[in-house]
């Protein structure tokens, strides 16, 4: 794995649900889920807090999500 980081991997280390990220940052968890799975980036009002809370950068939270590798969907 690289040392980039997905907003989804973050998250889940960091033990919060789509909906508890969503609330900290004022959007629900649906919003959340599409961020994840690439449908749609984060507007730039959110930057600042999600940068906050994850400690992500812009690069990470707005990359598009990295597809598992075969030893990962394995697990």
């Amino acid at each position: 794995m690289t040392a980039t980081k997905s907003l989804r991997q973050r998250r889940e280390e960091l033990g919060l649900s789509q909906e508890t990220l969503g609330e900290k940052i004022g959007v629900d968890g649906m919003t959340v889920s599409r961020w994840e799975r690439g449908e749609s980036v984060p507007q730039k009002r959110f930057w600042p807090k999600l940068i906050e809370i994850t400690s992500l950068t812009i690069a990470e939270i707005i990359a598009p999500p990295i597809a598992p590798t075969s030893s990962e969907a394995a697990e």
